[in-house]
């Protein structure tokens, strides 16, 4: 499991004007939540691969302007993403703390658009420290990630995002290891 906050916004702040009205504005209200899973193999001790599949929605809220400054119609909006970074991770071996290095390519698919349009491809990276407290890991992370431009005609995506979170996983309890003693399962969840 994983789980931690965001200081960036969803979207960027726009102000629109037209012909018939004073404008329209749409502004960033992030839902700061992420929740998933996590698929992990390790290579060695210091080397190991990690896949997650995160559920993350986004928002923004678009309002008309009205003649006087007011906000008039405002209506939020919900874009759904699922993002599935697959990171290279490496850790530095010292007494009792493992500092770790991670990056790699995220992915995203997403739907019920509300005028929006995130692009799909990123790439992410990450410093932290693992500890274990028994046979819990625990890993404090900062993860920034750098989206690919969004549609032209769109609501502007903030491209640059950056996550503070924190893993908590543990080791089989078990002998059995159907993948191999390397592969671990377990589930992600954040609020950004």
């Amino acid at each position: 499991m994983i789980g931690g906050a965001s200081p960036t916004g969803d979207f960027q702040n726009q102000r629109l004007f037209d012909s018939f009205s004073p404008g329209i504005t749409n502004y960033s209200t992030p839902k700061r939540y992420v929740i998933g899973a996590s698929l992990g193999f390790r290579f060695c001790s210091q080397f190991s691969m990690e896949v997650n599949g995160l559920y993350h929605p986004l928002g923004y809220t678009f309002a008309g302007i009205e003649p006087d400054g007011s906000l008039n119609s405002v209506s939020p909006a919900t874009v759904v993403t699922w993002e599935f970074p697959i990171l290279a991770k490496y850790r530095f071996a010292f007494s009792g703390v493992n500092p770790f290095i991670e990056a790699g390519p995220s992915f995203r698919s997403t739907g019920n658009l509300n005028s929006a349009d995130p692009s799909h491809f990123g790439f992410t990276a990450g410093v932290g420290v693992e500890t274990h407290l028994r046979s819990i890991a625990i890993a404090p992370v900062v993860r920034y990630t750098r989206w690919a431009p969004s549609q032209r005609f769109a609501v502007a995506m903030v491209a640059d995002q950056v996550e503070f979170l924190v893993g908590f996983s543990s080791s089989p309890r078990s002998s059995w290891h159907p993948l191999g003693g390397r592969v671990s399962v377990g589930a992600v969840a954040a609020r950004t």
